[in-house]
C-alpha cells in the first residue's frame, strides 16, 4: 500500500463518523423542516377553538431521538370568560335580591296581618252602652232609710240613669191625742232627652209592697206622687201608722247613659 492508501486507511475511521455526525444533521434539520410546514399547515387549518393538534401532539426528532412536547395553550381567556360570567351573575344574583328584599320589604308592614308574635295587640273595642233595664228588682230595692211622715221636714234622695228600685220607711212620731195623717211627696226629674216615670207602692209597717201599684204620675220632666193615710178625724185612731213605701224609677224613652242622670227625692210630711 502506497502512502495514499496508508493515508485514507487512517482517516477512514474519523471521515465515517463525521459522515454519520453529518447525516444525523440533515436529518434534525429535515425532522425541523417538516415541523415548521406541519405548524404553518395547521395553523391554516384551526379549529374553531384555536387550539393546534400539533399542540397536544410529540414531535420526535428521530426514530430513536428524544420526544418534545409542547405546552398546551394558554386558558387565560376561558378564565377572563369564567371572571366575566361569574361578576355577571353575581350582577344578576345581587339585582334579584334587591328587587326580591325591597318587593318583600315594601309589601310587608309591621301592622299587617304578617306582623310577627311582638307586635303590639289590636286595641280592645268599646263598652256596649248601658241598657236602661232595672239594676235591681223590688226584693232587693235600695234602701233610702226613713223619714217622718207626720212631723219634721225631712228628706231622703238618690240619683241614677238607669231603672231602680228603692224603699223608704215612714214614720208616725206625733203622739198626741188629736189626730195628725202621714204624708209624703217623691219627686222624679229625668234628663233632658230621656223620660223615666215614677210608680209608688204603699206596704205595711214591717213588709215592702212589690206587685199593687198605688200611686203614679206618667208625664215628661218632672213627677211627681203625693200620698196621705193614717188618722183622718179629730182624735188619734190610737194605731201605728208606719209604713213601707216603694218607689219604681222606670224607664220609658231615650238613651240612657252614665252622664244623664234622674234626680228622685222623697219629702216627708208633705204633700
Amino acid at each position: 500500500m502506497n502512502e495514499h492508501g496508508k493515508s485514507f486507511a487512517l482517516l477512514w475511521p474519523a471521515m465515517q463518523g463525521f459522515t454519520v455526525t453529518k447525516v444525523g444533521l440533515v436529518v434534525l434539520a429535515g425532522v425541523a423542516v417538516l415541523v415548521g410546514c406541519a405548524t404553518g399547515m395547521e395553523e391554516d387549518n384551526a379549529d374553531p377553538a384555536g387550539v393546534s393538534n400539533l399542540a397536544s401532539e410529540p414531535v420526535e426528532a428521530g426514530p430513536d431521538g428524544p420526544s418534545t412536547k409542547l405546552p398546551p395553550p394558554s386558558t387565560s381567556s376561558s378564565s377572563g370568560d369564567d371572571d366575566g360570567g361569574s361578576s355577571g351573575s353575581s350582577g344578576t344574583s345581587g339585582g334579584t335580591s334587591g328587587g326580591t328584599s325591597g318587593g318583600t320589604s315594601g309589601g310587608t308592614s309591621s301592622g299587617g296581618p304578617d306582623a310577627g308574635p311582638d307586635a303590639a295587640p289590636p286595641p280592645p273595642p268599646p263598652p256596649p252602652p248601658p241598657t236602661c233595664g232595672a239594676s235591681n228588682a223590688c226584693a232587693t230595692s235600695t234602701d233610702l232609710g226613713s223619714v217622718s211622715g207626720d212631723t219634721g221636714a225631712g228628706s231622703k234622695s238618690a240619683q241614677g240613669s238607669t231603672s231602680q228600685w228603692f224603699k223608704i220607711k215612714v214614720t208616725e212620731d206625733d203622739s198626741d191625742i188629736f189626730g195628725v195623717s202621714e204624708q209624703m211627696r217623691a219627686t222624679l226629674v229625668s234628663p233632658a232627652g230621656v223620660n223615666f216615670d215614677l210608680y209608688v207602692y204603699v206596704g205595711s209597717s214591717s213588709t215592702p209592697e212589690c206587685s199593687a201599684v198605688t200611686k203614679s204620675a206618667t208625664t215628661t220632666g218632672t213627677d211627681v206622687v203625693s200620698h196621705e193615710w193614717g188618722e183622718s178625724g179629730a182624735f188619734s185612731n190610737g194605731s201605728d201608722d208606719t209604713r213601707y213605701i216603694t218607689l219604681e224609677v222606670r224607664h220609658v224613652s231615650g238613651t240612657c247613659a252614665t252622664g244623664s242622670k234622674w234626680t228622685l227625692t222623697v219629702n216627708g210630711n208633705t204633700l
